[in-house]
């Protein structure tokens, strides 16, 4: 994935179910690397979102290490009583990884067709 003859200097990882409607301009979020990583804002829900990111080929990895890292450190469990994907991903990411995080406007939103089911809501 992110080998060091990579192409690649920044990931997208993203909901194959946003659209975009807006320009999503990635070359103008600095800074990128240095353990950096940009998230849509809203939708934290305590944490941070996993419905979007972008970071740095050298922190890729570490942004993804999420259960993995969750697994080798039960002593996480201990912290709190509830655990949602956002707040496992931001305790994960503060206290593990040394990930900083920013926001940017969210420029996108989810769809779907009326007929789709979801735990959540109808799709209007």
């Amino acid at each position: 994935l992110v080998s060091s003859s990579s192409s690649y200097d920044r990931f997208v990882i993203t909901r194959s179910d946003h659209f975009y409607p807006c320009l999503h301009n990635i070359s103008s979020f600095h800074p990128l690397g240095k353990r950096h990583v940009w998230i849509p804002s809203g939708s934290n829900f305590g944490g941070y979102t996993d419905r979007h990111l972008i970071v740095a080929r050298e922190d890729v990895m570490d942004a993804l290490d999420i259960f993995p890292t969750f697994f080798r450190h039960p002593e996480t469990l201990m912290t709190r009583t509830h655990w949602n994907p956002e707040s496992l991903i931001k305790a994960i990411w503060k206290n593990y990884k040394n990930l900083t995080v920013f926001e940017f406007p969210r420029t996108f939103f989810t769809c779907a067709l009326a007929s789709d089911s979801t735990r959540w809501k109808k799709a209007s």
